[in-house]
């Protein structure tokens, strides 16, 4: 049997078409489910096998985009792409880029309306679905100034696991490829894959529909964007009913990490553990 090059450009696309294009993103870091999204048999047990081996979209709950800002206006503001106004609900394609819900809810229809082909990113053109919108969170970074003292934090990792951690005391070690830090871990920002926590899963996601009232309160029932708030707030209704259904696997899958025998965790050299000044270090023998 001979493939042809429509052939391999159909394989390529199968392959890739659970994949997405931040992986080589440094702005970007994800919280992924600790379930398999495999439904093949004998398919991967965990949804993260390391940093090197490709992380489906469908295992990612949260997005984290590490925005830089000016020294001079750290707190500027920002701007959805579509309206210009600051985010309402803001959820990120799988391409990237960011807008407020409603607004790419209201490109979504205004390009089905008028055409048949497949919606596109209105910053890229790259093509995406609503389904594949996921829950972002903007973290503004200011880049360091020249002649400025900066902090650094030595961090650890065993060999065969991407994971790095700060040897703390009284926290173990990770040690295993399929290890990963959960979202209030004191090294999650270390990483840019962590296991997501159900309880911040479920704050964002009520926030995002508050916000989402909120705005609706202030926009006549005759607007036209009153739909598509409308239709925001059923969207974001139904993301926390499948976080409320995935909760209890989720701790329960959470606590079997946690726990000796999984083999995700080592305990840690006394030597290696890394106290603060202001902490009370082990007295040493003469």
């Amino acid at each position: 049997y001979y493939r042809t090059a429509q052939d391999r450009a159909s394989a390529r696309k199968r392959a890739n078409a659970a994949n997405f294009y931040l992986h080589s993103s440094p702005d970007h870091s994800f919280a992924i489910t600790r379930q398999s999204n495999s439904k093949v048999q004998g398919g991967p047990a965990y949804s993260f096998s390391g940093s090197n081996s490709p992380v489906s979209w469908e295992s990612v709950r949260i997005v984290k985009h590490m925005v830089p800002v000016d020294n001079q206006n750290p707190t500027e503001e920002i701007a959805c792409p579509i309206c210009l106004c600051e985010y309402t609900c803001p959820r990120v394609t799988k391409c990237g880029h960011s807008f407020c819900l409603a607004c790419i809810l209201h490109h979504v229809q205004s390009h089905t309306a008028t055409n048949y082909a497949i919606v596109k990113c209105p910053c890229c053109s790259i093509p995406l679905s609503v389904v594949d919108l996921r829950p972002v969170i903007f973290q503004r970074t200011i880049p360091p100034k020249p002649q400025n003292f900066i902090s650094l934090r030595k961090l650890h990792r065993q060999k065969g696991c991407s994971a790095p951690y700060i040897p703390l005391p009284n926290e173990p070690k990770r040690s295993n490829p399929h290890t990963a830090p959960c979202q209030s871990d004191p090294d999650a920002p270390f990483s840019r894959f962590n296991y997501v926590d159900p309880v911040q899963l479920r704050s964002l996601l009520e926030e995002n529909r508050c916000s989402l009232v909120r705005e609706m309160k202030t926009t006549p029932p005759d607007a036209f964007d009153y739909s598509f708030l409308a239709m925001a707030i059923e969207i974001v209704a139904n993301e926390e009913r499948e976080a409320m259904e995935e909760i209890t696997e989720e701790l329960s899958l959470q606590e079997r990490f946690w726990s000796e025998t999984s083999g995700m965790y080592q305990r840690q050299s006394p030597a290696l553990v890394y106290y603060r000044h202001s902490e009370e270090q082990p007295t040493q023998n003469p």
